[in-house]
């Protein structure tokens, strides 16, 4: 495993976790924001409305999921954390870019945790210390707050995003500050492109196919870098071009090419690896027998291998998702669909034989959003956690 303490000194975490980091160290308050938390889920009602992770404070607004375009949290950020360090401008450093900021991190571990569709809106109150009002400063946004965009007619495309969920649920986040920095910045990553998947599933099923993938292939190039060295991965992915280099040039040889490329090396056997190594148990309800797909590792592994070949021909070659992976799942006995009804179905000068379409949406976020919970309390320490810690809810 790589070293945290090494870690800690070298790369700064994800925005959220570097916050939360400085308000365990008992850092000076130097701010607070609050931002809206917008979601078509219909959330529990605690008792006082409120449900905090560290420095960051959710006040539930009783809108029950009835309109996306109201809130249903309010998200007030107490900062701790300010970077006042001028970032070098001459010289490219993406190390820990998304594309959001502290109130996006929190909504995604906050979505991935409780499988819910969960983004953040822009700030709409600002307090600052030594204020003249102790409410706060109402505050304009300069951008705009997320649109969820949902068919009017037909099943849910992915029906248990919709469940009942309770804030406090949210375990692993509470954990989420005793990660190291780069696992703070590998988990904030995949959270998000979980969230956007989910996000967008109903409108944009095809998209959201693409953004499971690249959630399940952020994580395991993380796992992976973290459990094996570069040489072992490039040894494991090309033995023969790892032959050739030593052969050309010497261990050292090896070494310099393995650090340049053994990111890219496996992408498929990557993948395919990290899933079935975090592999949720089967879900549940389960449909009737004819309509559920296999959970034997094989199986899955066959079907993940597909998946991830009709994704590289989507981004690579043009050619979509094929259209029933694409379609709302059927009710089933107590629970949904998970495969294709039929031997084979066609749409829009398109055919695909069952053994082609293998899974629907439902089934692979299933899959996707269950392995990175696993990964996730998998990076955790025994240290980090509570008294009455139980098993991840997946």
């Amino acid at each position: 495993m790589a070293d945290r303490n090494r870690e800690a000194t070298d790369l700064r975490g994800a925005f959220a976790y570097e916050n939360w980091r400085a308000a365990l160290s008992h850092e000076p308050l130097s701010s607070v924001y609050e931002h809206p938390l917008f979601s078509d889920t219909h959330f529990s009602i605690s008792r006082d409305l409120q449900t905090r992770f560290g420095p960051y404070l959710l006040y539930n607004t009783q809108s029950r999921g009835i309109s996306t375009t109201q809130p249903s949290f309010i998200l007030r950020i107490d900062y701790h954390h300010v970077d006042r360090k001028m970032p070098d401008l001459g010289t490219t450093d993406v190390s820990r870019f998304h594309g959001g900021g502290v109130e996006d991190e929190l909504a995604a571990l906050l979505s991935l945790n409780l499988r819910v569709r969960l983004k953040a809106g822009a700030m709409t109150r600002l307090f600052l210390p030594g204020g003249t009002d102790p409410k706060g400063q109402p505050f304009v946004p300069h951008k705009g707050n997320p649109i969820l965009v949902k068919r009017p007619y037909g099943d849910p495309m992915l029906p248990h995003v919709i469940d009942m969920h309770d804030p406090s649920e949210a375990t692993l986040v509470n954990r989420f500050p005793h990660l190291s920095p780069i696992e703070s910045i590998a988990l904030v990553r995949a959270a998000r492109l979980y969230q956007d998947a989910v996000w967008i599933a109903e409108a944009e099923p095809q998209s959201s196919w693409l953004l499971l993938v690249s959630a399940a292939e952020t994580a395991a190039n993380h796992w992976r870098a973290a459990n094996e060295t570069a040489v072992e991965r490039l040894r494991t992915s090309r033995p023969e071009l790892a032959e050739l280099l030593v052969n050309v040039g010497g261990q050292e040889h090896l070494s310099q090419v393995a650090d340049l490329i053994a990111d890219y090396m496996g992408a498929t056997r990557k993948f395919l690896d990290f899933l079935i190594e975090f592999m949720p148990d089967a879900p549940e309800p389960r449909p009737r027998a004819y309509d559920q797909h296999s959970w034997e590792h094989v199986a899955l592994k066959k079907s993940l291998r597909t998946i991830y070949g009709w994704r590289s021909r989507a981004l690579h070659g043009g050619t979509p998702i094929p259209s029933p992976m694409c379609d709302e799942p059927i009710r089933s006995g107590n629970g949904w669909s998970e495969v294709m009804v039929g031997y084979g179905a066609g749409a829009y000068g398109g055919v695909w034989t069952a053994r082609d379409a293998p899974m629907k949406l439902h089934l692979f976020e299933y899959i996707v959003r269950g392995a990175l919970i696993k990964w996730w309390d998998s990076m955790l320490p025994l240290t980090a956690l509570p008294k009455a810690q139980t098993e991840p809810k997946l």
